[in-house]
């Protein structure tokens, strides 16, 4: 089953959770037209086929996630990371570039994710052939969520057997798509000022990943500058 909702004026996605404990009940549909598929590049382009949409909830905090985001650990941000589903852009039918449907939380993860906090991840990676290569090749990374304090629809059924709620990346926007509502949480990423759906653009931006050998290379430049100025002195 996939729910389809009416394109927002600013997004041309949604999302509808319906989690339970066996495996083959639960249903988790993402759809994007292809005009606009509710993501841009670091450049402002769209997110192109064959990368990964992810839903799911970190057991870490904002602030964790991104300190290990600015030092290119995706691996760590992984084992931190229930998903309930995946999808690649280009996946869907019709106008659709990417939806989630059939494909399940285990048991496990059902029972995990119960009431919890929904996140949208998103991967910008050269090798898409699996989640984990993706990830090891992933140069931009989105990450956001609507608080559950100002929109309780963002949140997992607490009741694991049963239950349903829907979440639209259009909650992200005022009305008029040109803002981001205070509330908005873009962890990794941003909001695109200026950008809607009338122009053919999207609202959120990847943001690129930090490479660790660049990030090794400045510590031990500082480290190297801090041993001069000392002997120096």
């Amino acid at each position: 089953m996939i729910y389809k909702t009416a394109l927002t004026a600013l997004f041309a996605t949604s999302i509808f959770v319906a989690a339970a404990m066996e495996s083959d009940a639960a249903t988790i549909a993402w759809n994007a037209s292809s005009s606009n598929n509710g993501f841009d590049t670091k450049n402002g382009t769209d997110l192109q086929a064959g990368n990964f949409v992810r839903i799911g909830n970190f057991n870490i905090s904002d602030s964790e996630i991104q300190a290990r985001f600015q030092v290119g650990d995706l691996q760590y941000l992984d084992l931190h990371f229930t998903e309930a589903a995946t999808t690649t852009i280009g996946t869907g039918v019709g106008n659709n570039d990417g939806h989630f449907t059939k494909n399940t939380p285990s048991y496990n993860n059902a029972i995990a994710l119960a009431g919890k906090q929904v996140y949208i991840w998103v991967l910008n990676s050269t090798n898409n052939s699996n989640i984990s290569t993706s990830i090891n090749t992933a140069f931009e990374v989105g990450i956001f969520y609507e608080p559950l304090a100002s929109n309780s629809s963002w949140a997992f059924p607490a009741d694991a057997a049963a239950g349903s709620t829907a979440v639209s990346t259009g909650q992200l926007a005022n009305a008029a798509g040109n803002a981001a509502l205070p509330e908005a949480k873009f962890i990794v990423g941003q909001f695109g000022p200026g950008t809607t759906a009338l122009s053919g653009k999207t609202a959120f931006t990847l943001a690129a990943v930090p490479e660790p050998g660049s990030i090794g290379l400045a510590l031990l430049g500082g480290v190297a500058l801090l041993a001069r100025r000392r002997r120096m002195s």
